[in-house]
């Protein structure tokens, strides 16, 4: 997808509910901007890294267009570059590591385990197989 996305100039998704808001976060992540309906997480993964109109809003949607491509080519690049930094940022793979690492912990924290008897675990045995009736 990555030689898909570098080949845009922009990216747009104009659903108008329901439509997956993945492949901003995957444009992004190849330094295209973006613009986008107001669907889903859309919001949250645009930032102002790129450009939200409302659904159904066709004469929005092109103006939009119209915006991002018709922008000085120092601002269309910090815009790519925007864009990249904010998947980097926000949705990286180290970065969700990091908050699930923090959701497990806080999930640890308040667990109570004293009610949970201790079982023995016996390495290197195998599960017992069960025979069919």
């Amino acid at each position: 997808m990555p030689a898909f996305y570098s080949a845009l100039s922009l990216f747009s998704l104009g659903g108008s509910e329901g439509a997956p808001t993945a492949a901003i976060g995957e444009a992004m992540a190849c330094g295209i901007p973006c613009v986008s309906t107001a669907i889903g997480d859309a919001s949250r993964t645009l930032g102002s890294a790129g450009k939200l109109v409302a659904p159904r809003d066709s004469s929005a949607l092109a103006k939009a267009w119209e915006t991002m491509l018709s922008q000085q080519v120092s601002d269309y690049h910090a815009c790519c570059q925007e864009s990249r930094q904010r998947v980097n940022q926000y949705y990286s793979m180290q970065r969700c590591t990091e908050l699930h690492q923090q959701l497990f912990e806080e999930l640890l924290r308040d667990l109570d385990l004293s009610a949970v008897a201790e079982v023995p675990i016996e390495e290197d045995q195998p599960a017992p197989l069960q025979e069919a009736a």
